[in-house]
């Protein structure tokens, strides 16, 4: 038809997107009132557990959110986790091309196994960590992973099969951590505090899809070594993982349940 097949893959990727947004503003409910496969029991449970919550934060103004010491810290955090985010998935080709594989179609199918071991290691340590309510050390730890595995696969970088699985524990160390990152503002953050601090965290962390994407370029500058961008991607992480740890309050915990 006349196109390029980098415009099908935009037109195949943007129509999903766009029938799914019509079809959000039908099917999402605002409230839980409004829930229609809910019971009235069902109903009064969630309130009921919402209130009960909200009573554990302590920050619940707008104005709180800008204040918040703990708000600009997730940011910095968010940060590095972008940094890291964009940084592997603008690269991860370049970077499993760059341990020997050849041709587009074995490059696209062994890019997809790191990805695929991050969803289920992202199901399963969401999993875990919604069943404690613990969120700090599960972050830290699966990003400590991560940066770790990043490091291993630029150090193994001639034996690809091994190469390839310490990026799948990097992939999984970034991906993984976002469902154990975003419940941290939820757990100290209520009312119109809630959608200002997550609106901040988003908004300056986002700032790391600049540098993350950059890294392999101004890495190329300074080293020959086409594994320098992975250390530092995986610098850049542990810094984040440090963060978490020692400043993140200990007692930053989501209640689940009742």
């Amino acid at each position: 038809m006349g196109l390029a097949g980098w415009q099908w893959l935009f037109i195949v990727q943007g129509i999903p997107s766009v029938i799914v947004g019509i079809w959000v503003i039908f099917y999402l409910h605002s409230s839980i009132d409004e829930a229609p496969w809910l019971s009235a029991e069902e109903k009064a449970l969630l309130a009921k557990n919402l209130v009960a919550e909200d009573r554990h934060k302590t920050e619940s103004r707008l104005l709180d959110a800008f204040k918040s010491r703990t708000v600009w810290l997730l940011c910095g955090i968010y940060f590095t986790l972008m940094t890291g985010l964009y940084g592997i998935t603008f690269w991860l080709p370049t970077i499993v091309k760059a341990f020997g594989i050849k041709g587009y179609l074995n490059v696209g199918l062994i890019t997809a196994i790191p990805y695929g071991v991050a969803v289920v290691g992202m199901i399963l340590l969401s999993r875990h960590s919604d069943k404690t309510g613990e969120r700090r050390l599960h972050y830290v730890l699966n990003v400590s992973l991560g940066a770790a595995g990043l490091v291993l696969s630029g150090l193994f970088a001639s034996s690809s099969g091994l190469a390839i699985v310490f990026l799948s524990f990097g992939t999984l160390g970034v991906i993984g951590s976002m469902p154990l990152f975003w419940p941290l503002p939820s757990a100290f953050l209520a009312g119109s505090a809630a959608a200002a601090g997550i609106g901040i965290v988003n908004s300056v962390g986002n700032l790391g899809g600049y540098f993350g994407p950059n890294i392999p370029v101004w890495a190329k500058r300074v080293s020959p070594n086409p594994s320098a961008a992975l250390y530092i991607i995986a610098g850049i992480l542990m810094l984040g993982a440090l963060l978490a740890f020692f400043f993140v309050p200990k007692d930053l915990r989501v209640r689940v349940g009742p």
